[in-house]
């Protein structure tokens, strides 16, 4: 009884506080999400599915981590308000640039169809090149499903991915 007493007074806990100036944060605006967003959205970033890398330069100086392994952020929304809300604020981002992605990922689609027509008429069906075509028109319609669901709130695998893949290059 003696030993673990002892054990107990030597167990020394330490409890680290972080202090975070929250104060000057520049509020997210929706026309900063859109024009910051679209700038960084290209055909190569839409067509490797790289959104996620975008919306950490966009939220780069406009949030603060406040928690990294619990993964919480603040930034001041668009009343000024300052908001821990990172779910919403990702929405928004996806929103934002919601209409140029899917603009580049149609240009993507022509790409594709006019591939696939090519090998059809080459009766190249078999190739593994015609195989490659399809699976990258799923991959691109799986993440325009992903952007949407996302930003109507929808709750699915693939939105819960994309969600959890922007916090990750957030926290980077």
């Amino acid at each position: 009884m003696e030993r673990m007493f002892e054990m107990a007074i030597n167990n020394k806990s330490t409890t680290n506080t972080t202090t975070i100036n929250t104060v000057n944060l520049q509020p997210i605006t929706y026309q900063y999400l859109e024009s910051e967003g679209n700038k960084h959205l290209t055909e190569q970033i839409v067509k490797e599915g790289r959104q996620p890398e975008i919306a950490s330069k966009v939220f780069d100086g406009y949030i603060s981590i406040t928690d990294r392994s619990r993964k919480k952020i603040k930034y001041t929304d668009e009343e000024g308000n300052l908001s821990t809300n990172g779910k919403k604020l990702i929405q928004n981002f996806y929103g934002a640039i919601q209409t140029k992605n899917k603009e580049l990922a149609d240009n993507l689609y022509g790409e594709i169809q006019a591939s696939v027509n090519q090998l059809i008429a080459e009766d190249r069906v078999s190739d593994s090149d015609f195989t490659q075509l399809l699976t990258s028109g799923t991959n691109l319609q799986e993440r325009l499903i992903a952007i949407k669901n996302l930003t109507d709130g929808v709750v699915d695998e693939s939105s819960e991915k994309l969600l959890n893949d922007t916090i990750k290059c957030i926290m980077h």
